[in-house]
């Protein structure tokens, strides 16, 4: 592969850089518009020759993987696009965008090569088979195996969705062929018609393919959890600087496969210098944009580090979270003395699928810190930690 990559895509290993993930993307959708057409052609002979329903739908589909290579082809064109003032994040996702119209297009296929093949079933036709037959069901049954690893080595590179629902779409028509071809075998060995009823099978396999790559299109669309590999890396570089106390509320947002934007707030020292803690953070977010192309904002959370008070205080308030769920965590814990009352500030981190409502915790709470002294209050905001981070360093 990487013989092949490199005499057609220039700097063919950065392939963080858009340009060279749109060479990717523009490599992959030519070899599917030109094996297609060679696989369109040998088909519809075929099925022509034989009289069999099944091989030509299955050059229904070689039609659309054709069309589909056109989209993925337009689609990373599209996608490279500078932002611009309409698209301030830039056009990546419209590579997602892609990988939902060969879906759709997928399962149109589908639904066509059902209800013929149900007709074909009522209305059984006489199908023959020569040894062409087979030399062609093997012909394309190769092609499409290329297709399905160039491919998914193609979309593995770049971690593209476009290319993958390519390379399903090719698996999909080897595991057809490969059905045809175990068909035809039976029918010349027991005399059985079973064209119709493969194509039912084909159909409907093609069709379930189809919906679940509908569902792997939509959800970068939407916004998924970031890789938790890429979040681990970047914690783990943040916690490697010495004034960094504690983070807490980071969150990735996606617009495309090299195009993410984050924000965290980070604990530091209230004490130390404002030039010097701007000037750290500034450097952490060009040392993650450079190791990550990640684009993070970061809000500087300034901590009363020699507070014992305050520390003792807060330990007693997270005891009383532990107790109620040892799973709660807190961060940004800060005391406020108004008259005769002292209000406590802080925020409590969920846990994923946690079974207690917020207003059982908050009322366990109130009654947790009442003991501690009556005249506390608290004031508290609820967090979602889908990052699985904790709270604090």
């Amino acid at each position: 592969m990487n013989f092949f990559l490199k005499h057609f895509i220039k700097d063919y290993e950065n392939t963080k850089d858009i340009n060279v993930r749109t060479s990717y993307g523009k490599l992959g959708a030519t070899i599917g518009i030109v094996t297609n057409l060679i696989l369109i052609a040998i088909k519809v002979v075929a099925g022509l020759f034989a009289n069999s329903i099944a091989l030509i739908g299955s050059a229904l589909d070689s039609i659309a993987d054709m069309g589909s290579s056109i989209v993925t082809l337009v689609g990373f064109k599209v996608s490279s696009k500078p932002a611009d003032k309409e698209h301030p994040y830039g056009h990546q996702r419209v590579e997602y965008v892609t990988g939902l119209v060969i879906s759709i297009i997928i399962i149109v296929i589908a639904i066509e090569l059902l209800i013929t093949s149900i007709q074909k079933i009522i209305t059984p036709e006489v199908v023959t088979y020569s040894v062409l037959t087979f030399v062609i069901l093997g012909i394309s049954i190769l092609i499409k195996i290329g297709q399905c690893f160039v491919y998914r080595g193609l979309a593995k590179r770049i971690n593209s969705v476009a290319l993958f629902a390519a390379s399903v779409d090719a698996r999909n028509d080897v595991l057809s062929l490969s059905t045809i071809l175990v068909g035809t075998i039976v029918a010349l060995v027991a005399n059985v018609n079973l064209d119709g009823y493969l194509g039912v099978l084909v159909a409907i396999f093609v069709f379930i393919s189809g919906i679940s790559l509908v569902k792997d299109s939509i959800n970068p669309l939407l916004g998924i959890k970031p890789d938790q590999e890429l979040v681990n890396n970047i914690i783990a570089d943040i916690r490697k600087h010495p004034e960094v106390l504690g983070f807490h509320d980071f969150y990735i947002h996606s617009y495309g496969a090299s195009r993410a934007f984050a924000s965290m707030h980070i604990e530091m020292d209230g004490k130390r210098d404002a030039f010097k803690s701007h000037q750290i953070l500034d450097g952490i977010e060009r040392e993650i944009k450079d190791k990550y192309q990640v684009e993070l904002v970061i809000h500087w959370d300034p901590v009363h580090v020699n507070d014992q008070e305050l520390k003792l205080l807060k330990k007693a308030v997270l005891n009383l979270l532990h107790q109620i769920d040892p799973k709660l965590k807190m961060h940004d814990f800060q005391k406020e003395v108004k008259g005769d009352k002292t209000l406590l500030l802080f925020d409590v981190v969920l846990p994923e699928q946690e079974e207690l409502s917020q207003a059982t915790i908050l009322e366990q709470l109130n009654q947790g810190v009442k003991k501690l002294n009556p005249s506390y209050e608290i004031e508290v905001e609820f967090d979602d930690n889908y990052l699985g981070q904790e709270a604090s360093k």
